[in-house]
């Protein structure tokens, strides 16, 4: 991977998790707003949205090192993509299951996820 594609790899995934981290420690996921009026969401509800945060804000601080720390294109880099290329690779796979259910409709499996596990699964087995 040329090196340019791998450091925007990282630098919008880091942007992107930040953010959405950073939204839901609200303790509200967006597609709540329809389901849920904020006081009425359960404590533990919200304490569960926030923990997925906090995995989030973590992942998004592993790439800033990554690029802060100019690790992108050494060995340890690859390591780094291969371990965010297993979240969202499984991530997708758990969204697939729900989807198979008919909990889930088909783009949430393939958009927010499946595109960073093989753009990380590209970096890290080059």
């Amino acid at each position: 991977m040329d090196p340019m594609i791998a450091h925007g790899l990282y630098v919008s995934h880091t942007a992107l998790e930040l953010f959405l981290g950073a939204i839901k420690l609200s303790g509200h996921y967006a597609h709540e707003k329809t389901t849920h009026t904020p006081r009425h969401k359960p404590e533990t509800s919200k304490a569960y949205t926030r923990h997925h945060a906090i995995a989030l804000l973590a992942l998004a601080y592993l790439g800033y090192v990554a690029l802060k720390r100019e690790l992108v294109d050494e060995p340890i880099g690859r390591d780094l993509s291969t371990v965010l290329c297993l979240f969202h690779a499984g991530v997708t796979l758990v969204f697939l299951h729900s989807c198979y259910l008919g909990a889930m409709p088909r783009a949430k499996v393939i958009v927010p996820h499946l595109p960073w596990a093989v753009g990380f699964a590209w970096h890290a087995f080059r």
